[in-house]
């Protein structure tokens, strides 16, 4: 379903900001974002992804969705322990 696609994609964009910040690759969540916003045409409005599953979704709804993504389709989406 449409919804499941963009959830599916939004939480795992999140996760993978959270693995860079995890491995010194980012400093911070706004680096993340940033790079989202410019590079990938992540929607302004948003503050990029980072800052939407912040404010908008809550840290422990990402955790719960990525939890149920990766049961569904593999560890791959289990979430990071800086998500946790």
């Amino acid at each position: 379903a449409p919804d499941e696609i963009t959830a599916r994609v939004l939480y795992a964009t999140v996760n993978e900001g959270a693995r860079c910040l995890e491995e010194g690759i980012a400093a911070s969540p706004d680096d993340v974002d940033t790079v989202m916003r410019l590079g990938f045409g992540f929607p302004e409005s948003r503050g990029g992804p980072m800052r939407w599953a912040a404010e908008e979704v809550g840290h422990a709804e990402v955790v719960r969705a990525l939890d149920a993504l990766a049961e569904r389709h593999g560890r791959r989406l289990a979430p990071t322990r800086w998500l946790r």
